[in-house]
């Protein structure tokens, strides 16, 4: 799900109330540790993703035989303190120092006013929110999107990266024609 940094509150609410969703997290899957030269060395209007994941599925594997409201609330106080945890989340796994990061570059996690956050960093799941440098429109993010890199994969022994000369020359990004119907 893609989102702007101003549409995010909402974003978020519509995932709890609407979806039955409680958020696991900021998602650091995205960045390579392995060689921290690269971090952030390309011009990224993402400003960071969360990890969401189905509320149902936690309940059944998480909530240590809670019921489903007494879990619910539980969630909902940890998600009071969410912002609390992306700070350090950040300083901890994803902020490097060395390089000028610091953490006014992660937003306040949280809802729209007066809605309820369920967090539980335990779990997993399935939705990333994806949410724009401030200033920028969802539709920012959606521009720079490569489809062909999603059809990347590694079987254990070696990556398969489709048409690679045109994936890492950015010439497979989304078509005009295909950019148009998405909105």
């Amino acid at each position: 799900v893609y989102c702007s940094a101003r549409a995010a509150p909402q974003v978020r609410s519509w995932l709890v109330e609407q979806a039955n969703c409680i958020f696991n997290g900021v998602n650091d899957g995205y960045i390579d540790f392995v060689d921290n030269r690269l971090l952030y060395a390309i011009d990224t209007k993402i400003h960071h993703v969360e990890a969401w994941g189905s509320f149902a599925e936690h309940l059944r594997e998480y909530s240590g035989g809670l019921g489903e409201s007494e879990y619910r609330q539980r969630t909902t106080q940890w998600g009071k303190g969410a912002s609390n945890y992306a700070i350090w989340k950040w300083m901890n796994t994803m902020s490097f120092p060395e390089l000028g990061l610091s953490t006014d570059r992660l937003y306040d996690i949280k809802p729209k006013p007066r809605g309820g956050l369920p967090f539980d960093f335990h779990g997993y799941g399935g939705i990333d929110l994806i949410v724009a440098q401030d200033g920028l429109i969802a539709s920012d993010l959606l521009n720079g999107f490569d489809l062909e890199i999603c059809k990347a994969s590694f079987d254990g022994k070696k990556f398969h990266i489709p048409d690679p000369h045109l994936t890492f020359a950015a010439k497979t990004k989304m078509e005009t024609n295909r950019r148009a119907v998405v909105g």
